[in-house]
């Protein structure tokens, strides 16, 4: 049985995030640019270079940055507080 995404991808109800890799050789590009297209909530985000798993390696920063801007959009400006270490403070 081949997996299908794109088959549910148009009842998901929440914000989805999608990261793939261009050079990804197990899991084709496409099937997520396919799930981008059947979700309406979905965003997507590719990294040139990558192959499966590896677009943190690749462009760490910028999956750092799209990885928190994300969260900060669906949970609010709220959430680097919850995400503080105990005795540490985001604020400069």
């Amino acid at each position: 049985n081949k997996a299908e995404p794109c088959g549910f991808a148009s009842e998901i109800k929440i914000p989805l995030m999608l990261v793939h890799g261009e050079d990804d050789r197990f899991v084709p590009p496409e099937m997520s640019r396919e799930v981008y297209e059947a979700c309406s909530l979905a965003e997507i985000h590719t990294f040139p270079g990558a192959r499966h798993g590896t677009s943190y390696l690749a462009d760490t920063k910028r999956y750092k940055k799209i990885t928190a801007d994300f969260i900060l959009r669906i949970f609010g400006e709220g959430y680097d507080k919850i995400t503080e270490k105990k005795g540490e403070s985001n604020e400069a």
